[in-house]
């Protein structure tokens, strides 16, 4: 089986690297990549916070194994349009499934579909990866205005954080608390263990 995910993400890459050598000639003919969009818009993205947010459409992924931690490698995906970062709030299908050294990648599912639903999908890391219709790629610099800007989490709901509890362990929480939602093994905090020690932007 992973040597059959590893020539999907063979694949994958090979896409990648097709569609960069595109963008080059599209870019200097048209002022255009199918990744980022027209010239003008990239330009404004970087300056103007409301536009600041990039929303790709996922075309295909893969991976040398779908459980190990994923970058934006692993997805073949082309550009749709900017937006505010304001546009990850307040819905339900977007949850936080990247982190990068200067990046925060957001996964946009199909509306009603559950990410966090145990009954589905054993991890979280999995189901955004296989679930993912769009990603929403938000700067950090963006990503800090955004969070500045929707506060603190409400004072009357507690967050316990367990660290190290095992796949044995990992699976027996949502057994003692069912009625809890219960968030097993995140990307987005594996990416955060990797970034060089030396990082502080993060």
């Amino acid at each position: 089986m992973v040597y059959w995910e590893g020539y999907l993400y063979l694949v994958v890459y090979a896409l990648n690297r097709v569609q960069d050598l595109l963008d080059c000639l599209l870019d200097l003919t048209l002022g255009y990549r199918t990744k980022t969009g027209w010239k003008r818009d990239r330009s404004r993205s970087g300056q103007e916070y409301e536009r600041s947010a990039q929303l790709v459409t996922v075309r295909y992924r893969a991976a040398m194994n779908l459980i190990w931690c994923h970058s934006l490698s692993n997805f073949f995906y082309t550009h749709d349009k900017y937006v505010s970062p304001t546009y990850v709030l307040g819905r339900d299908h977007v949850s936080v499934q990247l982190v990068t050294p200067t990046h925060v990648v957001f996964c946009v599912t199909d509306e009603g579909e559950d990410v966090y639903d145990m009954k589905k999908h054993p991890f979280v890391m999995l189901s955004q990866f296989t679930c993912s219709r769009q990603l929403v790629i938000v700067p950090l610099w963006s990503f800090y205005r955004l969070s500045e800007e929707a506060g603190d989490p409400p004072e009357d709901v507690e967050y316990i954080g367990i660290a190290n509890s095992a796949r044995s362990g990992s699976t027996l929480l949502p057994q003692v608390g069912p009625c809890l939602l219960i968030v097993l093994l995140l990307n987005c905090a594996t990416n955060l263990t990797h970034l060089p020690p030396n990082h502080t932007d993060v």
